[in-house]
């Protein structure tokens, strides 16, 4: 039998040292390293990570809560001016409508009385010729009185066009001294009439414009006594009530009344339910009256019964209205006006 040296045996043992060197190496390097990888944050860094991230929903959630307002804010502006332009194409509209009737009122009303002054001015002219003085005398006071209309017209026109274009300016006014002074406008016309005006309003300080107030009582008053038949005294009543939220004047007369169908027009400009010779006018006072109710941001309505009377209510808010004491009534009967 013939025996080799075999030399591998003498380096199994080098290489079993390298082996194990190499494998602690990389144990002590895992020892130190793999629980920095795997280390999991402490509880108060977690806790501060969680606060950072509520903090960042919150500041979400304002945005997102800010955006909504801001929405809802543009939305309300939108449906404000939505509403602005809706108001403004219905005045728009009005102002047209008053426009349509300025145009009848100047091609028809005012045109009727100029050419009844053109044909009385013939008629005066042939009875100066042919020295008629009963017929030209006639024709003189016609011509007179068609003047007089003319001019009526076209001083209503001026004042109604003024009063889309007035700003009312407020200022505190005894209500029932202010009716006493319009109603002694009316004195002489109801006293010949036996007619009575009877007053019965409360001591109020209404914060009001002077002019406007004074266009609204003189108007109604004025369509109250126009219109009671002359067969008939004029019985008219001025009183209030109070509301929860304003007071009620009312303006009652006992004149003909007109058809209730025709309620809506009664506040349109140069409307005349009646003819002249019922009563004369432009037709242009209540309308009058309702342009300044309004620029006062009151309100105004009217009951009527046909041949019976009519009553004018106004409403004035409390907001411009200051009691000042008891009520104080006044009372004009046979003849006798506040």
């Amino acid at each position: 039998m013939i025996t080799f040296w075999n030399p591998l045996p003498a380096i199994y043992g080098p290489v079993q040292l390298f082996t194990i060197a190499v494998t602690l190496l990389a144990f002590a390097v895992a020892w130190f390293t793999l629980p920095r990888i795997l280390k999991l944050p402490s509880p108060s860094r977690l806790q501060a990570a969680n606060r950072a991230l509520a903090n960042e929903v919150e500041k979400h959630s304002r945005t997102s809560r800010a955006l909504t307002l801001i929405q809802d804010k543009l939305r309300e502006n939108l449906s404000l001016r939505a509403r602005e332009i809706e108001n403004k194409t219905a005045e728009l509209e009005r102002a047209n409508e008053s426009l349509r009737r300025f145009a009848h009122i100047a091609s028809h009303d005012l045109q009727e009385p100029l050419r009844k002054i053109a044909a009385y001015a013939d008629i005066l002219e042939e009875a100066i010729a042919e020295k008629d003085a009963e017929e030209a005398s006639r024709a003189m006071e016609r011509l007179r009185a068609m003047s007089s209309q003319a001019r009526i017209m076209v001083s209503d026109l001026l004042r109604f066009s003024k009063m889309s274009q007035y700003q009312p300016v407020r200022e505190p006014i005894d209500l029932q001294a202010a009716v006493d002074e319009i109603a002694e406008i009316f004195e002489q016309t109801i006293s010949g009439r036996s007619g009575s005006l009877e007053i019965s309003l409360p001591a109020l300080c209404v914060h009001a414009d002077p002019l406007l107030l004074r266009q609204i009582f003189q108007n109604m008053l004025a369509n109250a006594v126009k219109y009671v038949p002359q067969t008939r005294a004029p019985h008219i009543i001025i009183k209030a009530k109070e509301g929860e939220d304003n007071w009620k004047i009312t303006i009652e007369d006992n004149g003909i009344g007109f058809d209730p169908t025709l309620k809506s027009k009664i506040f349109e400009p140069f409307t005349r339910l009646h003819g002249r010779k019922i009563a004369d006018g432009s037709g242009i006072g209540l309308a009058i009256v309702y342009r300044a109710v309004h620029a006062m941001e009151w309100a105004i309505d009217v009951e009527t019964q046909l041949d019976i009377g009519t009553t004018f209510c106004l409403w004035i808010p409390k907001r411009d209205l200051r009691q000042e004491g008891a009520t104080a009534e006044k009372t004009a009967a046979a003849g006798a006006v506040s």
